[in-house]
């Protein structure tokens, strides 16, 4: 994982936990919760970056066919927005940060 990402994945953690203590919302299963979300955000990239290097097609032994990696990165952002959902979590709006690419 590159820097990047990884100081994104760390923002985004920081982000939902603060997010769950605002709303009052506390226990060890709330934060294994957010972990788990996160190993979803992990294969979702990785998904991504399948996609992205290898385009949407790829070629098999029968032909041309869609990347498996298409159908899965669906899936795996539902279950990502159905857990947000489950943690009661709503989309904040913040002031953007001039130094902060994010």
């Amino acid at each position: 994982m590159s820097n990047e990402v990884s100081v994104l994945r760390n923002k985004i953690k920081k982000g939902l936990l603060e997010q769950l203590n605002i709303d009052g919302v506390s226990g060890d299963h709330f934060v294994d919760l957010v972990d788990k979300y996160l190993i979803m955000w992990d294969m979702a990239k990785a998904l991504e970056d399948d996609f992205k290097s290898n385009g949407a097609k790829t070629m098999t032994s029968t032909g041309l066919k869609i990347n498996p990696s298409i159908p899965e990165y669906a899936k795996t952002n539902n279950q990502m927005l159905r857990l947000i959902s489950e943690l009661g979590l709503k989309p904040v709006r913040q002031v953007a940060d001039e130094d902060d690419p994010y």
